[in-house]
């Protein structure tokens, strides 16, 4: 099952990733934390008035798309078919498996309807359905009572895992790549860059053998950056460190 950092804004007008970074940011004893000194463009972040810090999610990716891509775009429109069946008497959980490539349009969700109105004479057995190659549907039957008649139990997305150094390093070029090419505009007008990524890829799981296989081949230049961060995103005040000693 899949699980990604959810998209909101808190009352400081952050992110999620924004305010783990902040969080590490202050861990490091810095005081002198803006966030977006420029406004809507970069960096996000700017310490002691000459590094600026830009931040950015360490995801995986599927032909240089963020992976969750597909989730954010298909899971909500499911969702929201749930609420044409309205609860009766007998209810149940929906997971959805799926994989790429998937064209996620008005068409296919036709077809998840035409599933979940067909599966309502079954609601109280356990049945899957093929919508179409990539995208299936399995209903296991719900004891306890719900608004309607179906309830999103979770995903599983088949692209996602791997090999976590493989990904990692993949997903670093992607990302240092589009960054750079974002900060390009604004580059001269900062002592330094860093960037700092909270690590979605790990979650979170460090250990010594994972670092010196990360740190033995992620190596300088970093193009733009004096200092690149991976920060954890369930400890902020830890992080692997770069520094591009070439800069």
């Amino acid at each position: 099952m899949t699980i990604y950092a959810s998209r909101y804004m808190n009352k400081t007008g952050m992110n999620k990733e924004e305010s783990i970074v902040k969080q590490h940011l202050e861990s490091l004893g810095f005081t002198d934390i803006i966030h977006e000194p420029g406004g809507n463009i970069p960096p996000d972040f700017l310490i002691d008035n000459k590094v600026a810090v830009e931040v950015r999610r360490l995801n995986q990716h599927y032909n240089g798309n963020a992976l969750e891509d597909v989730e954010y775009k298909l899971i909500p429109k499911i969702k929201n078919l749930f609420n044409i069946f309205k609860a009766t008497n007998n209810f149940a959980f929906v997971f959805v498996d799926y994989k790429r490539p998937i064209r996620i349009s008005k068409k296919l969700m036709n077809k998840v309807k035409t599933i979940l109105k067909k599966h309502l004479p079954y609601i109280t057995e356990r049945k899957s359905y093929e919508i179409c190659e990539n995208l299936k549907l399995e209903f296991c039957p719900a004891t306890e009572k719900q608004e309607n008649s179906y309830v999103y139990g979770g995903e599983y997305d088949a692209d996602a895992g791997g090999a976590i150094l493989y990904e990692t390093l993949e997903s670093l070029n992607i990302i240092i790549d589009e960054k750079s090419r974002k900060i390009k505009p604004y580059f001269h007008e900062y002592e330094e860059w860093w960037l700092a990524l909270v690590d979605y890829i790990r979650i979170g799981q460090y250990d010594q053998d994972a670092e010196e296989d990360i740190r033995g081949c992620f190596v300088p230049p970093y193009d733009n950056w004096n200092k690149i961060l991976i920060i954890s995103p369930h400890l902020p005040e830890y992080a692997l460190e770069f520094n591009n000693n070439s800069k």
